[in-house]
C-alpha cells in the first residue's frame, strides 16, 4: 500500500489527510493503472489522502472513512 502525493516516485510521496480514496486497478496493459495515478493525484489536490493499488495487493479492511473506486481496462 502506498499514500501517495505529487512530486515523489513517478510524481507520488507520501501524506496524511482526514480524507481518504482508494483506488484498485485491474489491467494488462498500464492504462487502468495510469488513470488510477492521475485520478489519485488530483485527489491529492483536492486535499485527500489516497492509496492507489492493484486489485489483487487490496485488503478489504480499510479505515470506515475509505471510500474505495476500482478501475479495470476492457477491450
Amino acid at each position: 500500500m502506498r499514500l501517495m502525493e505529487a512530486n515523489g516516485e513517478n510524481g507520488i510521496q507520501e501524506q496524511s489527510h482526514e480524507r481518504r480514496l482508494t483506488f484498485l486497478y485491474a489491467t494488462q496493459t498500464g492504462n487502468a493503472q495510469d488513470l488510477a495515478e492521475s485520478l489519485a493525484r488530483h485527489a491529492i489536490r483536492q486535499h485527500f489522502e489516497t492509496q492507489c493499488l492493484s486489485i489483487g495487493d487490496y485488503s478489504p479492511v480499510q479505515p470506515p472513512s475509505t471510500v474505495v473506486l476500482t478501475l479495470d481496462g476492457s477491450h
